[in-house]
Parts: structure tokens; sequence; C-alpha cells
């Protein structure tokens, strides 16, 4: 079996986390199983289901600049006390710089995932551009949610390479099959009948590529 190690910021029900658990729920986990590092505890959506599934959660501190190095250490630990790991597979873009490097020295094949087209603005933007620069380098295989995103984080000539991957963010549609009984319910609820109704589910931002935003 292989284990694939996926590092997260957190397990709540975000956009890369859900992705990760929508192929999680349908590989062959006698064939391979997919284990967790996340920064974050305080709302694990997902830890239960994981758990059930025979997959492994490890959480590691906040990487915050000023303790790079006490970061640094953590990952050697890890991986001096798991040489079951043969692939890594991020879904951090900034400092996935400073732990890939160390996974490829405990001969890790690195996998970057690109799930946006922006850092945003400020400064912390600024840091975080500038950490991500290295990844196109550091990672052996470079994937994207949508070809705007790779070419964002990897440029226009990267993604015509033989390492890149264009992974699109799959569903389970029978969760969102029409159903009458279900539309009648919850528009009586809310009091919505005959109303023409616009729902979103997720923040109002530009990467979200919404036509009234």
């Amino acid at each position: 079996m292989i284990r694939v190690l996926h590092v997260l910021g957190g397990l709540n029900r975000g956009g890369a986390e859900t992705m990760v658990m929508n192929f999680y729920r349908y590989i062959d986990k006698s064939e391979v199983q997919f284990d967790f590092i996340i920064h974050s505890d305080s709302q694990n959506d997902y830890r239960e289901e994981i758990e059930s599934m025979g997959g492994k959660i490890y959480v590691f501190p906040k990487f915050k600049v000023y303790n790079i190095l006490s970061y640094r250490n953590t990952w050697k630990s890890f991986f001096d006390a798991h040489p079951e790991y043969r692939i890594i597979h991020s879904h951090i873009r900034s400092y996935a710089s400073v732990f890939f490097p160390i996974a490829k020295k405990y001969h890790l094949k690195t996998i970057i995932h690109s799930h946006s087209t922006s850092n945003g603005k400020g400064f912390k933007a600024i840091i975080k551009n500038i950490l991500q620069k290295p990844l196109v380098k550091q990672a052996d295989y470079l994937f994207a949610c949508s070809e705007s995103s790779g070419k964002w984080l990897y440029g226009t000539e990267k993604i015509k390479e033989d390492n890149y991957f264009l992974v699109k963010n799959s569903i389970d549609v029978n969760k969102y099959k029409y159903n009458e009984k279900i539309r009648t319910k919850y528009r009586n609820a809310l009091n919505i009948e005959n109303n023409l109704v616009f729902a979103h589910v997720g923040r109002l931002s530009s990467p979200k590529n919404h036509i009234f935003y």
C-alpha cells in the first residue's frame, strides 16, 4: 500500500479540504491510503470520517516565518519517525517551499497543488509570493484545479511540461440531483415559494469568479 501525505491548513469544510475528501472516499484504500498533516485542529469536520477510513492525522505548529527553524525541525523529526511515506502532496502553497527541500532529502516525491489565482493584497501577500517562488523547481509534480490557477503559480511555459497535471475538482453528482420534494420543503420553510433565488455557499472574493461580485 502507498501512503500519501496530504498537507493542509486544517480540516474544515473549505474548498481544498473538501476536494481531497471527495477523492479520498472513492480511491481503492487497499492500494492507496491518505494521511494528513494539518496546522490547526480547532475546526476539524472530517476527523471521524478520515479515521474511519484508516487515515491518520498529524497536527503541526503553524508556520509564522519567525519560527522557521523550529518548524523545519518539526518536519525533520516527523520524517525520522515516519519512513513509510514516499509521496507528499501539499495544498499549502507559500511555505511548502520550507518543507519540500526536507522531504526531498528523505527521498519523497513532492506534489504542489494550486487552488487559487491570487494571494490577495498587502504585506502578507508579498511574503507569500516570495515564499512560493521556489516551488516550481522544488516540486516533482505540479497540480492545478484550473488552467488559470496553473498559469498563476507555475507560469505559461511550465504548464506545457510533462510533470504538470490539471486535476479538476470532482464531486459526487448524486448529492446534487434535482429533487422536487426537497425543493418544495425548503422553499416553504424559508417562505420563498415563488421567488427567484440566487444561493451561494463560500466567500465573496474575486478568485471565486462571481458574476455579480
